[in-house]
């Protein structure tokens, strides 16, 4: 018990950047793609926590990573991986393609998809590596509205509960975009808008029956 203690207060030590600035991915996952890990990576979200205090976050188009939306075929990095056989054949049509960023959650385990965003991540970022990568599903998003009892958004009137959430990321409502937005896609800027929505209120503090609720 000492033992396992000591190596979960080396692993939150190490988590909170308490020895020095960690960096995360948090995958936003859409299912309206279906992937094995929960969805096709729309967008991706950068985290800087240093000493148990996030200092950075910032949304991005997960097409920008390595290509653009514009032009999401056309490699800005001169280095890539080619993709795997069965992946290229079912996405393309062909037995060879560049692996984008995007498409790297394609294995089943969440670990093993994780660790290929992150070397793809690390080729198109000038050798920046991630010390951790995460996913979300639009379906935790949901869950985590309804938790918190709705979230207030600069677009939209009223508050947002869990049914407004999935409207949104359904196409069921338009959400509107705004050009400080990362992507054009009115579901993508509403997970934006939502992601720093839920951020803002996860760092100002929860009641005890919010804490219960999220980690029920």
């Amino acid at each position: 018990q000492v033992e396992q203690l000591g190596a979960a207060v080396h692993l939150l030590k190490f988590a909170l950047g308490l020895d020095g600035p960690r960096f995360y991915l948090i995958l936003g996952q859409d299912d309206e793609e279906l992937r094995p890990t929960g969805g096709f990576m729309g967008v991706v979200q950068e985290m800087t926590v240093e000493g148990g205090v996030l200092r950075r976050s910032t949304f991005r188009n997960a097409y920008d990573v390595d290509t653009s939306e514009s032009a999401p075929f056309v490699m800005k990095a001169p280095a890539f991986k080619w993709m795997p056989e069965p992946f290229a054949m079912a996405l393309f049509g062909a037995d060879w393609n560049p692996w984008y960023f995007r498409d790297t959650n394609w294995s089943g385990d969440f670990p093993t998809s994780a660790i290929e965003a992150a070397e793809s991540y690390r080729r198109a970022s000038n050798g920046v590596s991630p010390d951790g990568v995460f996913g979300t599903t639009q379906e935790l998003i949901v869950n985590l509205v309804d938790a918190l009892g709705g979230l207030k958004l600069k677009g939209v009137e009223g508050v947002i509960h869990g049914r407004d959430a999935r409207a949104y990321i359904k196409y069921e409502k338009v959400y509107p975009v705004r050009p400080d937005h990362v992507s054009r896609f009115p579901n993508r800027a509403f997970v934006q808008d939502l992601s720093d929505a839920l951020l803002q209120r996860f760092q100002s503090g929860l009641t005890r029956s919010e804490r219960s609720a999220v980690f029920a």
